[in-house]
């Protein structure tokens, strides 16, 4: 098995060259200072605010006048000369000049050891100075042995809390960065800290550069919590010191970017190294080893977007900067063949790739020796050249390599060791020995679900946390394919299969869910301040989207970026807070899941995956897959059939559907059993009789009632099952987690619209609770929704109602964890602009509910909700609307069933692996333990009907479930709406079991 299959086995090493001095020049002593003539002290502050503009080589200039005036005026051996010589080699060491840099330090130290000798804090400096550059050039143990003495020096002098001493902790620390050594560099880097928050405080230059040095440590060591919190304060501090065209701050761009870059987030990695490259392009110039540094890097987000052609010069330009500033033998020039390798490797030279894989590992063993991360990287990347060129005894023993040093060197439970683990899975995999392939595959899988569980409950947005998690895809298919494709009938892989899809299906929902939930049940002033300032932005961006706003468009682009922007640092904001309250994540388990279902049920776990075959380079087209676990542990998965086959007959299944009583009744018979031979007759068998399902969608089944599928008789599934939808089979873990109520049911019906339909002539029956997108902009009153509010308050004693009015969208936000939440009116759902069902946003039928043309915003929450009162234009502009955006907002911790009794309130984008992005998600955002939504349009009167006898079950004690079933097999038997589109539209969602007082 080809390790490329696993997707993102292989991403290089991008390691960036941090800021190691402490940010700031050399300064001379109140005592020098007033020696120096005015002239000459004048020109040296001018080039030390050169310097903390960034503006090294201009100051390098006016360096070499400052050195003559200085010799003529104190001679060449004094100590003024020696510390402009000390000042002026520092200018040319951030300029990547360090052949000179070196001889000005030499003759700097020379000098201080005629004159004031050892014991003195110029001559520590220089010591420092020398050994950091040595630490650049990769002359480490020349390096650690002048900045251990520097720092006996500066201790010795000034004691354990003077500035110059976090300056010599933090270059050791840089030092032992550089050669791997993680713990070592880890400790110093936090002393350097200490001391430089008491010595410079902490919005200091130096000190941010200390905050940023480590968390490129820990970007390194996979503490991606840790390093995000110490790059937005770096970067923080820079800026607002520094300005943001300043190198310092550039070397946060990169850093960030670095991050970003192994979280998966690639676009944002390029856009932060872009900048970070224009600053040091012009700060530093080309031909220095920091742009070549940033350069390497930007090719990496262009590697991993699949752009070789743009990637490839750079990777050149890189080494080539390194090859004349560094040497031949230096990590970053292995860097560099490492990652041009990369490149043949990508177009299937495989020769040429093992070639510079080879020369990479040499230096960079000559360089740093073995135990680096980089070393590790290198190993597991030339591992898979030697298994494309079918060399797999070398191969294994490269992978064995990598595994052992990673182990070593990054610990248990870094993401380069489970590259290594997928390496010796692919390995094994290919020379058809499966049970080794499996072992190796399941272990990387933890290492995975590890980190991917560190990572999704503390850090980022939504948005970050999915691209993060598609990084996984590739083990997530192996899982899967092994089993259904070579290994059948092994029950570990059927376990190991549907393990990683209750791990990784949905849980980004479940992540987003979670940390809302954590936050709730520790609300302090300061959580809900974030929550209130997070409902606004979404809010105001709701609003925009829709159309309300006079703003030009450009400006209304900026706004909408900045609202966008403003939304994902909020959401990251209540990440971090999430995890000071979060004591050990539950593991996430087959055993677990198996013990929260319900005796008398089977868990169904529908899949869309691409099936690997070891000896094609390119996963085949995706199918679906489905998992049945029964109570007793007892577990069956099933290769289904291509999702394009199933996805199109899906479609012609809701098509036929939408068509009601008018369409051929022989035509839709025909597509709900087409359907329901493919994706429900292969399960019979392996259901051994059990009529109650738990049903967890995938893709474009998400659409689709099961209980309106006909079997080959033409009966209805409804007629022999139960069925209750999750988003993963992982949700029956936290449902098991309850919320108490904290108000009355609440009912908001027949909401007042402003608009007169005086001359609206249809039956009640034909009329339907949706917004009529391609002709009508405006809801027309839903006389059903007011009988239907009546009855239900009726039958739930002590609810508040909300109707005409009354029914806004404000009143829902200011009621809290309500028992029921009841909603009857309009409902919509808007097809992205590509989609050739939505309306032109240009014609006058749009009555200003949709954007002006060119406004659509891509946000799949905005393309669906409801309408409340005030909906109806007025004056250009739409109120009333509550979009699955805004609708996440609410809440509902503590609400026991929402019921959208609205039409298609269940629809909206469907994204393999995280469900429907529209209002049911929302909902499970709010906190809500289960839903009643619909999946096309239903009709005023029998959706009175079916809520009305709903209720009335649910107040007995029926399960919610049942009791739906229950209406639904009543209406199905019934004249007037025995047809599937008056009863099958509503599935119910989450949490099956009856109301609970």
């Amino acid at each position: 098995m080809y390790p490329w299959i696993f997707a993102f086995a292989l991403a290089t090493s991008a390691i960036a060259h941090p800021l190691g001095n402490t940010g700031h020049l050399p300064q001379q002593t109140p005592i020098l200072t007033s020696q120096f003539p005015l002239d000459v002290s004048q020109l040296y502050r001018k080039i030390e605010a050169l310097y903390y503009q960034g503006r090294y080589a201009e100051a390098v200039a006016l360096g070499e006048e400052l050195l003559k005036k200085v010799i003529t005026t104190f001679g060449y051996q004094s100590r003024e000369t020696a510390i402009t010589l000390n000042a002026i080699a520092h200018l040319q060491a951030n300029l990547g000049n360090y052949t000179q840099a070196e001889e000005l330090y030499q003759q700097s130290l020379a000098i201080l050891d005629r004159i004031v000798g050892e014991n003195h804090p110029d001559t520590a400096t220089v010591i420092n100075n020398l050994g950091l550059l040595y630490s650049y050039q990769g002359k480490y143990p020349q390096a650690e042995e002048l900045l251990l003495k520097s720092l006996g020096l500066r201790i010795s002098l000034g004691g354990e809390e003077d500035g110059s001493v976090a300056e010599s902790y933090n270059n050791l620390a840089l030092l032992y960065y550089y050669q791997g050594e993680y713990e070592e560099a880890e400790s110093f880097y936090q002393r350097a800290i200490r001391v430089a928050k008491k010595a410079f405080g902490y919005k200091h230059p130096t000190t941010a550069t200390f905050l940023s040095n480590l968390a490129l440590l820990y970007t390194t060591t996979g503490n991606y919590i840790k390093a995000e919190s110490l790059l937005q304060q770096s970067l923080s501090i820079r800026r607002e010191v520094l300005g943001d065209k300043h190198p310092d701050t550039a070397y946060s761009l990169n850093n960030l970017g670095l991050l970003y870059y192994h979280q998966g987030n690639y676009t944002e990695a390029e856009t932060l190294f872009a900048k970070a490259l224009s600053i040091f392009q012009e700060t530093l110039g080309e031909k220095n080893p920091v742009t070549a540094t940033v350069v390497n890097n930007l090719a990496e987000s262009y590697r991993f977007q699949g752009k070789l052609t743009q990637a490839l010069p750079l990777y050149q330009k890189s080494l080539q900067i390194r090859l004349e500033t560094l040497g031949e033998i230096h990590p970053d020039v292995a860097q560099s063949y490492n990652n041009i390798a990369g490149i043949y490797l990508d177009s299937h030279d495989y020769e040429q790739a093992a070639n510079y894989y080879t020369k990479a590992l040499e230096i960079q063993k000559q360089a740093v020796g073995e135990k680096h991360a980089d070393t590790v990287q290198i190993l597991i990347n030339l591992a898979e050249s030697s298994l494309r060129l079918k060399q797999y005894q070398a191969a294994e023993t490269q992978f064995q390599k990598s595994l052992t040093l990673a182990g070593e060197v990054l610990g248990e439970k870094h993401p380069l060791l489970a590259k290594s683990l997928t390496g010796l899975a692919s390995l094994h995999w290919l020379t058809t020995k499966y049970p080794l392939a499996l072992d190796y595959l399941q272990q990387a899988t933890e290492v995975e679900e590890y980190n991917l569980s560190q990572f999704l409950y503390s850090t980022g947005d939504e948005y970050r946390k999915l691209l993060y998690i598609n990084t996984l895809k590739g083990t997530t298919n192996a899982a899967i394919s092994l089993h259904l494709n070579y290994l059948p009938d092994d029950k570990k892989a059927a376990t190991l299969a549907l393990t990683t899809i209750l791990r990784r299906k949905g849980r980004v929902l479940d992540a987003m869910s979670d940390i809302m939930a954590t936050l709730r049940q520790h609300s302090n002033p300061q959580t809900e301040a974030l929550f209130d300032s997070l409902a606004q932005k979404k809010n105001l961006l709701a609003s925009l989207s829709l159309g309300n706003t006079n703003l030009s468009f450009p400006l209304y682009q900026q706004t909408i970026s900045r609202l966008e922007e403003e939304i994902r640092q909020l959401e990251t904001q209540l990440s971090a807070k999430s995890a000071q309250y979060r004591t050990l994540t539950q593991p996430i388990t087959l055993e677990a899941v198996r013990q929260a279902l319900p005796q008398d049920a089977v868990l169904v776990e529908y899949f869309i995956y691409q099936p690997l075959n070891p000896k094609t380079p390119s996963p085949a087209k995706p199918r679906y897959a489905v998992y049945l676990l029964h109570p007793d542990g007892s577990l069956k998965g099933i290769d289904l059939a291509e999702a394009e086959t199933i996805d199109s007959l899906v479609t012609q299944f809701r098509q036929c559907l939408s068509l009601g009583e008018e369409g051929d009744k022989t035509v839709i018979t025909q597509s709900s059993q087409q359907l329901y031979q493919l994706v429900f007759q292969p399960l019979l068998p392996y259901l051994k009789d059990r009529k109650k399902l738990f049903l967890s969608p995938e893709g474009q089944l998400n659409l689709i009632p099961f209980a309106a599928l006909q079997d080959n008789k033409g009966n209805y599934l409804i007629q022999e099952y139960t069925f209750n939808y999750l988003t993963s089979g992982r949700d029956l873990l936290r449902i098991q987690n309850r919320f108490p109520s904290s108000s009355p049911p609440v009912i908001v019906a027949a909401p007042e619209y402003d608009i007169d339909y005086k001359n609206l002539r249809e039956s009640r029956r034909g009329v339907r609770r949706n917004v009529q997108w391609r002709n009508l902009a405006c809801c027309t009153p839903l006389e059903g929704t007011k009988e239907e509010a009546q009855a239900i308050v009726s039958l739930l004693p002590n609810s508040r109602l909300y109707i005409g009015q009354e029914a806004t969208v404000d009143k829902l936000f200011t009621v809290k964890a309500p028992k029921i939440l009841h909603i009857a009116t309009h409902g919509f759902f808007l097809p992205p602009p590509e989609d050739t069902f939505s309306p032109t946003p240009t014609t006058p039928a749009t009555r200003g509910i949709l954007p002006p043309s060119g406004y659509i915003q891509d946000n799949p929450l905005l393309f669906s909700g409801l309408a409340f009162a005030g909906f109806n234009p007025s004056k250009g502009k739409t109120d009333g609307v509550l979009t699955a955006l805004e609708a996440g907002s609410l809440y509902l911790w503590g609400t026991q069933l929402v019921v959208l009794s609205a039409c298609q309130t269940g629809v909206g984008e469907v994204r393999q692996g995280e469900g429907v992005y529209g209002l049911r998600r929302a909902l499970v955002l709010a906190g809500a333990e289960s839903q009643l939504i619909s999946l096309w349009d239903v009709f005023d009167d029998a959706t009175r009907q079916l809520m009305t006898k709903y209720y009335r079950r649910l107040i007995q004690g029926e399960e919610r479930v049942q009791a739906l079933r229950q209406v639904q097999l009543e209406m199905l038997n019934s004249k007037q709406y025995h047809h599937p589109v008056f009863w099958a539209a509503f599935i119910p969602s989450g949490d099956w079991r009856s109301l609970h007082p």
